[in-house]
């Protein structure tokens, strides 16, 4: 299976030098946009320069690259929690025992030697597993995890599935053109929806939850994951010797996969040619995950009647890049899933609380190393 052209690369463990810091480009949609030249951290004063000694520094550190990631620090501090947050107020390190992150400094965690547990502020944690390798095994890891977060994905993979299957965007373009397009687009036969078959890549919280509409909106459902998975109500493959047969069927592809080494470039030449002809394709899951030159082939040769993408191999997206406007594509800047920052913060300082406590985080919410997510 060829990869797609990001690639989840290691992370060097080396001391932050504060001259020049690595950022990662931003990959996640609840907190998407990362200013052009974010600023390097702050060189760490010494005892007898700052105001405040290492022995009282805050030991929660907020790092995220993050364009609002002042409302979060606004927000924290809010329930009356002292901060360290990257990249200029930064006083100690050493005093970090609980890190909240996003797409934070390459390195910085190596950097806190006291550092108990760290949490993600989305579902997706590819910036926290790309770091994990260099992170004691003690240190407990977390995601969010958010009733409401999830419905609002199934809600965009609804409005998005009803788009392919009513052949909106055809619609559009004629009302750009002032063509009066009566009965031609659809050929006056709507597809309904127990006719349309969606198949979801990944079940997890999300993935779930898009089940969980559709079958409410008597769509017929199948889905595929890498390990197996016990579902009564709709046919559940997995692996990859059972992709032919999940994809042979499928009028639209949904990914709502993490970005791993084995699923990276997995949306490519090979396994779109597995689709019926004509099948359309959502991804809201991570950009990596798709080829895009593979993409926009399927499409001008027919494979693919239409995409409808919210994540990009590179975020943002190029301004030279095809997928602008190709007629097949509908682009979104990764926005389909955003998280509640108030269910956030505190699901984030509740995780903090029991680690404190001694007592055990809600398994959902833990990220497995040996995965990646």
């Amino acid at each position: 299976w060829p990869h797609a052209k990001c690639s989840m690369r290691g992370i060097l463990a080396k001391p932050i030098d504060s001259s020049a810091v690595s950022h990662r480009p931003s990959l996640h949609g609840n907190l998407s946009g990362v200013g052009s030249s974010p600023a390097p951290v702050r060189r760490q004063s010494s005892p007898s320069s700052s105001p405040q000694s290492p022995a009282m520094a805050p030991e929660i550190l907020l790092a995220t690259t993050s364009r609002n990631a002042a409302e979060w620090a606004t927000q924290i501090r809010a329930e009356g929690v002292e901060l360290q947050v990257y990249p200029d107020e930064i006083s100690d390190l050493a005093a970090v025992r609980y890190a909240v992150v996003l797409n934070q400094p390459e390195g910085i965690l190596a950097q806190c030697p006291n550092l108990e547990a760290v949490s993600g502020l989305g579902h997706g944690v590819e910036y926290i597993a790309q770091e994990a390798d260099s992170l004691p095994d003690h240190v407990q890891l977390f995601r969010i995890v958010d009733t409401k977060m999830a419905e609002r994905m199934a809600n965009w993979c609804l409005w998005a599935i009803l788009n392919c299957q009513r052949k909106c965007d055809a619609y559009y373009r004629a009302q750009l053109e002032r063509r009066w397009e009566h009965g031609r687009i659809e050929e006056y036969e709507s597809v309904d929806n127990a006719d349309f078959h969606v198949g979801i890549m990944g079940l997890g919280v999300l993935g779930g939850a898009l089940a969980e509409a559709l079958l409410r909106n008597g769509y017929p459902v199948s889905a595929w994951t890498r390990s197996r998975r016990t579902e009564p109500r709709f046919p559940c493959h997995a692996g990859r010797g059972e992709l032919p047969a999940f994809l042979s069927c499928v009028n639209v592809l949904v990914c709502l996969m993490p970005i791993t080494a084995e699923t990276e470039g997995m949306l490519n030449a090979d396994l779109l040619r597995l689709l019926p002809r004509g099948a359309y394709l959502i991804n809201a899951g991570r950009g990596a995950i798709q080829v895009e030159a593979d993409l926009v082939t399927a499409l001008d040769e027919g494979q693919l009647a239409g995409v409808v993408l919210d994540v990009f191999e590179r975020e943002p997206l190029e301004e030279e890049s095809p997928l602008w406007t190709h007629p097949g594509v509908r682009v979104f800047p990764h926005v389909s899933s955003f998280t509640p920052r108030d269910a956030g913060v505190k699901q984030v300082l509740e995780n903090w609380a029991l680690v404190k406590a001694g007592k055990e985080v809600p398994p959902e919410r833990h990220m497995q190393r040996q995965r990646g997510y």
